[in-house]
Order: structure tokens, then C-alpha cells, then sequence
């Protein structure tokens, strides 16, 4: 009942940072303000609760930089454009015992015959 009267107290999408502020006071402060924080992001949208909360923060454009490269390096890369890898990373392909994978022990690469068998088979330089 708390979370409806800071609601309807501070409706309006400036107050925000009010509402959360009158949701601190109560007993039951973190159930509280986790519902007028969801009450009031679904009335007004996330963009501006993060607008708002993220800017007190002190790496908040760090973690928001980070987060726009990541997704647009998902969406840019060889990797977004075709998942399995096949074209861009031939040992990813579908052919896995050519791969040196061996798929009753749970298709891990074992690559066994490319390492020499002794230590003497080992190229050197001169």
C-alpha cells in the first residue's frame, strides 16, 4: 500500500528521484522502492530511470561505452552474420573428424596427429 501512495504522490516523470526518495523512508525500504521503481518504469519507460540514476554514478559512461561497443561488435562481426563460424574459422567446421575431434568422448579436439610423437621429431632451428 506504501508503494501506491509514493506513486500517486510523485506521478509525474521530474519527480522520480522524489518518489524513490519518499520510498527510502518507510520500514520496509527495499521492497518498497523496488515496486515504485517498477511502477514507475512502467508508467514512464526505463530511459529515464537510467537517465537519471546512471548520471549520480561515478563510471557510469565507462559501463555505457562498454555496453554500445559490445553490442554493436556483436552485431558487426562475422559472428553475428553467420553463428557458426564455418566461412571465417574453417576449424569450426561441420566436419568434426577431420577436425581431430573424437565424438564419443564429448567432441573435444584432441589435434593428436598434429604433435610429433617423441621429442626428437620436433623441427629445430639451425
Amino acid at each position: 500500500m506504501a508503494a501506491v501512495y509514493v506513486v500517486l504522490s510523485h506521478p509525474d516523470p521530474h519527480e522520480l528521484m522524489l518518489a524513490m526518495a519518499l520510498a527510502s523512508f518507510f520500514p520496509e525500504k527495499h521492497g518498497i522502492s523496488a515496486v515504485v521503481g517498477g511502477l514507475l518504469g512502467a508508467r514512464h519507460g526505463s530511459t529515464l530511470m537510467l537517465e537519471r540514476g546512471a548520471a549520480r554514478l561515478e563510471l557510469a559512461w565507462a559501463c555505457d561505452a562498454l555496453g554500445t561497443d559490445l553490442a554493436m561488435t556483436g552485431l558487426l562481426t562475422p559472428l553475428a552474420k553467420d553463428p557458426d563460424g564455418e566461412p571465417w574459422l574453417p576449424s569450426w567446421g561441420r566436419d568434426t573428424a577431420a577436425n581431430g575431434c573424437d565424438e564419443r568422448r564429448g567432441g573435444a579436439p584432441t589435434r593428436t596427429r598434429e604433435l610429433p610423437r617423441r621429442l626428437m621429431d620436433v623441427p629445430t632451428r639451425r
